[in-house]
Protein backbone atom coordinates (compact mmCIF):
# COMPACT_ATOMS: atom_id res chain seq x y z
CA UNK A 1 0.00 0.00 0.00
CA UNK A 2 2.78 2.46 0.91
CA UNK A 3 5.73 3.06 -1.41
CA UNK A 4 8.05 4.21 1.33
CA UNK A 5 7.82 4.56 5.08
CA UNK A 6 10.37 6.79 6.75
CA UNK A 7 11.38 6.93 10.36
CA UNK A 8 9.83 10.01 11.92
CA UNK A 9 11.94 12.62 13.63
CA UNK A 10 11.06 15.90 15.24
CA UNK A 11 12.62 18.75 13.32
CA UNK A 12 12.83 21.96 15.28
CA UNK A 13 15.64 23.91 13.67
CA UNK A 14 13.96 26.55 11.46
CA UNK A 15 16.33 26.00 8.52
CA UNK A 16 15.85 22.23 8.72
CA UNK A 17 12.07 22.68 8.88
CA UNK A 18 12.04 24.80 5.74
CA UNK A 19 14.29 22.30 3.96
CA UNK A 20 12.05 19.38 4.97
CA UNK A 21 8.95 21.24 3.78
CA UNK A 22 10.59 22.00 0.44
CA UNK A 23 11.39 18.29 0.02
CA UNK A 24 7.66 17.55 0.11
CA UNK A 25 6.73 20.56 -2.04
CA UNK A 26 5.33 22.72 0.79
CA UNK A 27 6.41 26.10 2.13
CA UNK A 28 6.67 27.49 5.64
CA UNK A 29 4.51 30.45 4.63
CA UNK A 30 1.81 28.18 3.22
CA UNK A 31 1.71 25.89 6.25
CA UNK A 32 1.60 28.86 8.64
CA UNK A 33 -1.25 30.42 6.62
CA UNK A 34 -3.21 27.16 6.94
CA UNK A 35 -2.55 27.11 10.69
CA UNK A 36 -3.47 30.76 11.21
CA UNK A 37 -6.69 30.72 9.20
CA UNK A 38 -7.95 27.43 10.62
CA UNK A 39 -7.16 28.47 14.20
CA UNK A 40 -8.90 31.80 13.62
CA UNK A 41 -12.05 29.98 12.54
CA UNK A 42 -11.71 27.65 15.54
CA UNK A 43 -11.57 30.63 17.92
CA UNK A 44 -14.34 32.59 16.19
CA UNK A 45 -16.97 29.87 16.45
CA UNK A 46 -20.13 31.09 18.12
CA UNK A 47 -20.69 29.86 21.68
CA UNK A 48 -24.20 28.96 20.51
CA UNK A 49 -22.87 26.55 17.88
CA UNK A 50 -22.81 22.79 18.49
CA UNK A 51 -19.99 21.45 20.66
CA UNK A 52 -18.17 20.01 17.66
CA UNK A 53 -18.38 23.22 15.59
CA UNK A 54 -14.96 24.69 16.50
CA UNK A 55 -13.12 21.59 15.29
CA UNK A 56 -15.31 21.26 12.21
CA UNK A 57 -14.75 24.92 11.34
CA UNK A 58 -10.97 24.56 11.79
CA UNK A 59 -10.90 21.38 9.70
CA UNK A 60 -12.97 22.81 6.86
CA UNK A 61 -10.91 26.00 6.80
CA UNK A 62 -7.64 24.07 6.95
CA UNK A 63 -8.56 21.94 3.93
CA UNK A 64 -9.94 24.89 1.99
CA UNK A 65 -6.86 27.03 2.70
CA UNK A 66 -4.48 24.21 1.74
CA UNK A 67 -6.29 23.88 -1.57
CA UNK A 68 -6.35 27.64 -2.18
CA UNK A 69 -2.60 27.87 -1.62
CA UNK A 70 -1.31 24.66 -3.17
CA UNK A 71 -3.70 23.79 -6.01
CA UNK A 72 -2.05 26.49 -8.11
CA UNK A 73 1.38 24.97 -7.34
CA UNK A 74 1.07 21.45 -8.73
CA UNK A 75 -1.36 19.95 -6.19
CA UNK A 76 -4.91 18.69 -6.78
CA UNK A 77 -7.82 18.10 -4.37
CA UNK A 78 -8.43 14.47 -3.40
CA UNK A 79 -11.26 12.78 -1.52
CA UNK A 80 -10.05 9.17 -1.47
CA UNK A 81 -11.88 7.03 1.10
CA UNK A 82 -13.89 10.06 2.22
CA UNK A 83 -10.84 11.95 3.52
CA UNK A 84 -10.23 15.46 2.21
CA UNK A 85 -6.58 15.87 1.16
CA UNK A 86 -4.38 17.36 -1.52
CA UNK A 87 -2.00 15.35 -3.71
CA UNK A 88 1.15 16.63 -5.36
CA UNK A 89 0.67 15.46 -8.95
CA UNK A 90 4.33 14.94 -9.80
CA UNK A 91 5.47 13.19 -6.60
CA UNK A 92 2.24 11.53 -5.45
CA UNK A 93 2.64 12.95 -1.93
CA UNK A 94 -0.71 13.25 -0.13
CA UNK A 95 -1.22 15.88 2.57
CA UNK A 96 -4.22 16.17 4.86
CA UNK A 97 -5.19 18.46 7.67
CA UNK A 98 -5.74 17.32 11.26
CA UNK A 99 -6.80 19.57 14.11
CA UNK A 100 -4.40 19.10 17.00
CA UNK A 101 -3.96 20.96 20.25
CA UNK A 102 -0.19 20.73 19.82
CA UNK A 103 1.54 19.02 16.91
CA UNK A 104 4.56 17.79 18.86
CA UNK A 105 7.71 18.77 20.66
CA UNK A 106 10.68 16.96 22.16
CA UNK A 107 8.57 15.53 24.98
CA UNK A 108 5.13 14.64 23.60
CA UNK A 109 3.82 12.87 20.52
CA UNK A 110 1.20 14.61 18.36
CA UNK A 111 -2.27 14.47 19.90
CA UNK A 112 -5.49 14.97 17.92
CA UNK A 113 -8.19 17.21 19.39
CA UNK A 114 -10.57 14.24 19.21
CA UNK A 115 -10.41 10.55 18.37
CA UNK A 116 -10.23 9.92 14.64
CA UNK A 117 -13.03 8.05 12.93
CA UNK A 118 -12.81 4.89 10.80
CA UNK A 119 -12.26 6.78 7.52
CA UNK A 120 -9.20 8.57 8.92
CA UNK A 121 -7.98 5.35 10.49
CA UNK A 122 -8.19 3.52 7.17
CA UNK A 123 -6.42 6.23 5.18
CA UNK A 124 -3.78 6.97 7.79
CA UNK A 125 -2.78 3.45 8.79
CA UNK A 126 0.78 4.59 9.52
CA UNK A 127 0.16 8.15 10.62
CA UNK A 128 1.42 9.86 13.72
CA UNK A 129 -1.76 9.34 15.74
CA UNK A 130 -0.93 5.64 16.09
CA UNK A 131 2.18 5.74 18.26
CA UNK A 132 2.46 1.96 18.49
CA UNK A 133 3.04 1.71 14.75
CA UNK A 134 6.06 3.88 14.65
CA UNK A 135 8.86 5.42 16.56
CA UNK A 136 9.29 9.13 17.02
CA UNK A 137 12.88 10.02 17.68
CA UNK A 138 13.43 13.13 19.74
CA UNK A 139 16.34 15.33 18.85
CA UNK A 140 19.11 15.73 21.38
CA UNK A 141 18.84 18.88 23.50
CA UNK A 142 20.65 21.85 22.06
CA UNK A 143 23.74 22.88 23.99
Amino acid sequence: MFKEVREQVIIDDPDDVERALREIHLTKEGVLAIRDRSYGHYLNTSPLAPRTAPGVNAYNTGIETAREIYCVLGWIPDRKRGIETIIHVESGIRVGYHSVTQACNRYICPQPISRKGPASETLCELNFFYKSRYRITALPAKS
